[in-house]
């Protein structure tokens, strides 16, 4: 390899990965001759391993002029370059070229790229000058063999790009068929302790590690049905599959990529489930998990017995009042704290830092809420109708429970914090709704309220408003409010890794600011109730870091009323909304549900009371629909949180009184009482359900909040008042008033 790569060091210039390609692409011939060896496969196993479930994906463009005609695609990292052409793959890498080839494979496959991502890559190369190219996440080689297509990731090392095949096998389809090659390796072999393919480069000190394979095919009800998997090394080195009893009359899936082990079914399994209050009503609103899987939940108690425990308040001050909450990774408790004064408190949202510190918002009527370390120390609400006004607050406590600031947050209207998250600083962002003028505003985008000056409408619409904290507490460093003339209410906030907030909610209003939007327009014009009254849209706004400027803001909703229950966003940036709609038109894209099921409705319950959940996908951009679908059965469906993990995988949480409410996968598979709480998995993608179960006893639940930690297990809080609500490893067993909140881990 040396030899000839000082031949051709003359010709490399300044494109040497791209030059080398095309000269080796030239030389295939001989290069095969080279390094077609037989694997050793004791060789491979005994190196350290770099595994492709760590690798970030490599960008994938088409060939649009920039490289050889032969080749269709190519991506770039690590200072090399995949190249992929019809006949093989040549992974051209700083240490070496690596080809890998598909023996009996069709000469001439069609070849597309797959997974396509928001990304645009300006090529200066391609035709002569600067040229768009759209990413893709991979390429897939159709009917490779009969009835096989292979898809191939692209993944970036630090040595250089590399791929991971995934394989979609027709019915009928022979997956034994399936034949990968290397050359320019010195062995492959199966770790036989986690089922991962290790190949290692030729002159490579790491091997490369394809995940083990996972299979599965789908059932007529949509079920995933797991299908044992191996790879197998031949004698000469051929790659191939060794599949487990399989039904050769359906599909077969088989994927080797980091979701794939996420996209198969499992039945969730309760790691603890627990009631939480005493002798009144006692209600859990949201719940956030931390790395070791704490859980920090947030609710409001009305009972003077409510369960305290830990440093922080511990006495019953007013008629109703927060709370907040830890339990460990099991479900023990170990702080509870009680915030509020001599009037009516409700916390309404929780999030969690890195060093376990939780931060709490909602909304308080008491003039004696307690304060420390305060931006605004008194409240501000006056008359509203005659009675006194709500401010929200906002509330950092440590992990011990003791109260770290407190502050109440408003203007002479009415506020609550409905949303809070918080960033990798300790800095808190709220979202909230007000119908003051004259809420404190810093570096906004928008400076004043614009449903005031109503007209005859009292008290006027809501405008919503998002608001950032200093770590301290003590200070702004922006807020805005956020809506149009026709009123909105929020439905949640959430902040990404480089600082930026994403508010959503539910919006009537013609005039909501929209920029760079997916839907520009509010779909609905008249719904109700009352009659004629303006639809509803979700809306869903990003801003910048520094919270001057919208990055892209958009309504998302169909011709009926549709509302905004929570929003969420991946390591990749790409936003995740969930709530409830009425429209049969809702914007779908590769839906698990593609109608809205309300069959039951009609008679004893108004149809346009009647709502399907919804679960949405959107890409970096705002712009594009990567999945939405419906999701409910026959009767009132309401999805009311979601959550995304580290592989992509998203949840969502809510209550239904659909006896036909779609279950994959249950925990528990009919519906317990008249209502109950429902929790659902989807795979990365969201394209397939993993699992989706009831979750209640003989009478009412509901899921509010839920929180999914680094290990992919669920945590939802809301509330029963069911005698037999399922627990386990329960620090409270049994219901302790007329209402208790609840809280389970599902895994």
């Amino acid at each position: 390899m040396h030899a000839l790569t000082d031949a051709l060091r003359p010709a490399l210039g300044r494109r040497p990965v791209l030059a080398l390609a095309a000269a080796l692409l030239a030389l295939g011939v001989a290069l095969v001759v080279a390094h077609t060896s037989t694997p050793v496969q004791l060789s491979a196993l005994s190196v350290p391993a770099v595994s492709l479930s760590d690798a970030p994906p490599a960008p994938v463009v088409a060939n649009a002029g920039q490289t050889d005609p032969r080749v269709r695609f190519e991506a770039r990292a690590g200072g090399g370059a995949a190249f992929f052409t019809p006949r093989e793959v040549v992974l051209a890498r700083p240490a070496g070229v690596v080809r890998l080839r598909f023996p009996g494979g069709a000469a001439r496959p069609a070849l597309r790229g797959t997974d396509p991502t928001t990304a645009v890559v300006r090529d200066a190369r391609a035709g002569g000058g600067a040229t768009a190219l759209r990413t893709y996440g991979g390429v897939a080689y159709r009917d490779l063999w009969p009835g096989i297509e292979v898809r191939l990731d692209a993944r970036a090392t630090a040595a250089g790009p590399w791929v991971a095949p995934r394989f979609v096998i027709a019915p009928g389809a022979d997956p034994r068929a399936v034949a990968l090659r290397f050359a320019g390796v010195a062995s492959a072999g199966v770790d036989r302790s986690n089922g991962e393919l290790r190949v290692l480069p030729r002159g490579g000190r790491r091997a490369i590690a394809w995940p083990a394979p996972v299979a599965w095919q789908l059932a007529g009800d949509g079920r995933r049905l797991p299908v044992d998997m191996l790879y197998r090394v031949d004698e000469d080195g051929t790659i191939g599959l060794a599949p487990g009893r399989y039904d050769p009359r359906r599909a077969l899936i088989v994927g080797a990529h980091p979701h794939a082990r996420a996209a198969q079914a499992k039945a969730p399994e309760l790691v603890y489930s627990t009631y939480f209050g005493a002798s009144k009503w006692d209600e859990a609103y949201d719940v956030d998990v931390d790395k070791a899987g704490n859980a920090y939940v947030a609710g409001f108690t009305f009972s003077p017995e409510f369960p305290v425990k830990g440093s922080g308040p511990k006495k019953f001050e007013g008629v109703q009042d927060a709370f907040v909450a830890r339990f460990s990774s099991k479900g023990e408790l170990r702080f509870s704290t009680i915030l509020g004064g001599s009037g009516v408190d409700v916390g309404q949202n929780v999030a969690v830092d890195k060093s376990g510190n939780s931060y709490v918002t909602g909304r308080t009527l008491s003039d004696d809420f307690p304060t420390k370390s305060a931006l605004q120390d008194d409240i501000r609400g006056e008359d509203c109708q005659g009675a006194p006004c709500p401010d929200a607050f906002v509330t950092k406590v440590n992990r011990s429970g003791a109260v770290v600031y407190s502050t109440f947050f408003g203007g002479s209207g009415s506020e609550e914090g409905w949303g809070i998250a918080v960033d990798a600083h300790g800095s808190a962002y709220i979202a909230g709704n007000t119908d003051s003028a004259d809420l404190p505003t810093h570096h906004a985008v928008q400076s004043k309220n614009r449903s005031r000056g109503c007209g005859t409408q009292v008290p006027c619409p809501l405008d919503t408003f998002v608001t950032k904290l200093s770590p301290s507490g003590r200070s702004i460093d922006y807020s805005t409010y956020l809506g149009g003339k026709g009123g909105e209410v929020s439905g949640g906030i959430t902040v990404d890794s480089s600082g930026s907030a994403y508010a959503s909610g539910t919006t009537r209003s013609e005039d909501f600011p929209t920029k760079n939007a997916r839907q520009p327009k509010i779909a609905g014009k008249e719904c109700g109730p009352p009659p004629g009254f303006p639809c509803t849209d979700v809306f869903l706004t990003k801003l910048s870091s520094s919270g001057s400027s919208i990055v892209y803001s958009t309504y998302f909703g169909g011709t009926k009323n549709d509302r905004s229950a929570g929003v969420a966003v991946d390591k990749q940036k790409r936003p995740y909304l969930t709530g409830s709609t009425e429209s049969p038109n809702l914007p779908l894209q590769d839906a698990v549900q593609d109608k809205l099921g309300n069959s039951s409705c009609g008679e004893t319950e108004p149809k346009e009371l009647c709502d399907d959940a919804f679960v949405s996908g959107l890409g970096s951009n705002g712009r594009d629909l990567r999945f939405s679908t419906f999701l409910g059965g026959n009767a009132e469906d309401q999805s009311l949180g979601v959550a995304v993990d580290s592989e992509g995988a998203i949840y969502v949480g809510g209550s239904t009184d659909s006896r036909a409410f779609r279950t994959v996968e249950p925990l528990q598979p009919k519906l317990g009482g008249a209502i109950d709480a429902f929790a659902a998995k989807f795979a990365p993608g969201g394209k397939s359900l993993v699992f989706s179960t009831f979750v209640g006893g003989s009478e009412n639940e509901r899921f509010s909040g839920l929180a999914v930690d680094e290990s992919g297990a669920v945590t939802l809080a809301g509330r029963s008042d069911s005698p037999n609500f399922p627990t386990a490893a329960a620090e409270q067993g049994k219901l302790g008033g007329d209402i208790d909140a609840v809280v389970t881990k599902l895994k």
